[in-house]
């Protein structure tokens, strides 16, 4: 049995994946975070390339994809996490504002830290490999679309090429 699951975005360079991720009852942010393997299982899938979101040039019932080419992954259904995980999950954070760049792509949003918004620290000893932005807008930097909102985007680490952390959203 699958159990529980998450409506994603799943968003590379140069291809957007609409998917389910089977969660079982753990947060997907944890999935994405786990070391154990480098592939992330996904169903009911919808393969687009970036450059026409609209078109759809594939789909499968099943296929996994390799989590270092992830840039973004939105979550895109009300009900995306394991409630009872988060609630024993809980420290106290302040939300800030955050702009962050991945390639193709910029976001904007708010990010909860523990200590100071210092982005080098915040990279370095808040985040594991994939790090949430809440209250996110997705803009693709190529595409004439309208962003996409999300209440939550998950975003790999290591495609970061700017981050701004500060009290007031980026100016623009």
């Amino acid at each position: 049995m699958l159990g529980r699951r998450a409506s994603v975005l799943l968003l590379t360079y140069e291809h957007r994946f609409t998917a389910t991720v089977a969660t079982g009852g753990r947060r997907l942010l944890d999935i994405l975070n786990d070391r154990t393997t480098d592939y992330l299982h996904i169903h009911d899938v919808q393969v687009c390339r970036s450059s026409a979101p609209e078109t759809c040039v594939a789909s499968f019932p099943d296929a996994v994809v390799r989590k270092e080419d992830l840039s973004l992954v939105l979550i895109t259904g009300e009900k995306h996490e394991a409630p009872e995980k988060r609630l024993y999950a809980f420290v106290p954070k302040k939300p800030h504002h955050v702009f962050i760049t991945v390639p193709g792509y910029e976001v904007q949003g708010r990010m909860l830290i523990t200590g100071a918004a210092e982005p080098v620290s915040i990279l370095a000893r808040e985040t594991g490999e994939f790090f949430p932005v809440t209250q996110a807008t997705v803009s693709d930097v190529e595409a004439a679309g309208a962003p996409i909102e999300a209440p939550v985007v998950l975003i790999n680490k290591a495609t970061v090429a700017l981050f701004y952390v500060g009290e007031e959203p980026a100016t623009t």
